[in-house]
């Protein structure tokens, strides 16, 4: 083998050396690209999946402020009337007393106009009160119940059963069922001992 064979086959090694280490490195940074990538694919996926949820967070968020937005305004709208209301209870207590009065009268003859009028507007009275689903606490012998009763003197009395209301001086009032707006002034009977 002559000195320049012997170099073309060095070089030739060389070469086939140079091309493998080149193959390697670009293996090499195929590898680390394909990391790099798998990498990044992975945080784009997390990322989406917390856009996702994110969004479905705001979607609820969204849904329970309507709910509760709403809510707001139906109780609004329900108890909006309630000091209007509160202020027309004594009128409503005025002819309801007026018409007894005038019914026990000894001249209800005299008062029978006065009272035909009176009627009606306190049959008017109650249908406004229906509308508004307002109503009344009268009864008698019920179990006193502080949260629609307001006690204002006690009855002894060996015939009726400990806290019955015996009778009611005033009327109260109840706002769909629900809102006190006037507790019942009652007088509440205690056993005698």
């Amino acid at each position: 083998m002559t000195k320049k064979e012997k170099e073309k086959a060095d070089n030739h090694v060389q070469n086939d050396q140079n091309k493998a280490n080149v193959t390697t490195c670009i293996e090499k940074n195929d590898t680390e690209d394909n990391k790099l990538i798998c990498n990044l694919k992975s945080q784009l996926h997390e990322s989406q999946d917390e856009i996702i949820q994110q969004k479905l967070i705001a979607e609820e968020e969204t849904l329970k402020t309507y709910n509760r937005v709403n809510k707001d305004v139906e109780r609004y709208q329900k108890f909006s009337l309630e000091k209007i209301i509160i202020n027309f209870l004594p009128i409503i207590d005025s002819i309801e007393h007026s018409l007894n009065l005038a019914k026990n009268d000894q001249l209800r003859d005299q008062y029978e106009i006065i009272v035909r009028k009176l009627e009606h507007v306190q049959d008017i009275l109650q249908e406004v009160c229906k509308t508004f689903h307002i109503s009344k606490i009268n009864s008698v012998n019920v179990l006193f119940n502080p949260k629609i009763h307001q006690a204002m003197s006690v009855c002894y009395n060996i015939n009726v059963q400990d806290n019955q209301v015996v009778s009611v001086m005033q009327p109260g009032y109840m706002l769909h069922e629900s809102r006190l707006l006037r507790p019942a002034m009652v007088i509440v009977s205690k056993e005698k001992t």
